[in-house]
């Protein structure tokens, strides 16, 4: 079982129906395996059901922070599946790249308000077209930062909440340039 993934124009994802026809050369490829070495494939016919489905982007991060990073892309991948059908995954061979990249990260506690706090400053977030190289925007927020008086798993809920502000604002920019 395979998977073929085809980026859909606009104007035929909208209608209802649409005869489409795609041309697989199958041949070169999987010709040499010994399953289809005795069949008889000339002119085969399939049936396929074309489903609509989350553009998959690539997710590149700075990160040291293995927490920080699964922080920032739950929070992104959340906001922007449910608002513009977008997933972000490693995956190299995806059309589009997000790149997010913090200059500071932190995480302290502050002895005199007795507060714990993650931080991170100067945070570009850049929607690259892979196909052509082009950077399509860079949204930059100068701090994004989670305070707690509890502890830092607490600060980092409200980092995440922070995070899900601006990922509301990034949704709006991906959809009006994809």
């Amino acid at each position: 079982m395979g998977e073929i993934l085809i980026p859909i124009n606009s104007d035929i994802k909208n209608s209802s129906f649409v005869p489409l026809s795609i041309t697989l050369n199958y041949i070169s490829v999987i010709s040499s395996h010994y399953i289809f070495q005795d069949l008889n494939l000339d002119d085969p016919r399939f049936s396929f059901t074309i489903k609509p489905e989350p553009l998959v982007i690539n997710f590149e991060h700075n990160f040291d922070n293995s927490g920080i990073e699964s922080a920032v892309r739950k929070t992104l991948n959340n906001v922007l599946i449910n608002s513009i059908s977008v997933q972000l995954k490693d995956n190299n061979d995806a059309i589009y790249t997000l790149r997010v990249e913090a200059l500071d990260y932190e995480q302290k506690f502050n002895t005199y308000t007795k507060t714990y706090m993650h931080l991170l400053d100067e945070v570009s977030i850049s929607l690259v077209d892979n196909l052509n190289g082009y950077i399509l925007f860079t949204n930059v927020i100068e701090r994004i930062k989670g305070v707690s008086y509890i502890d830092y798993d607490e600060a980092l809920d409200a980092l995440k909440k922070n995070m899900k502000k601006e990922a509301y604002k990034l949704s709006n920019d991906m959809k009006n340039k994809i």
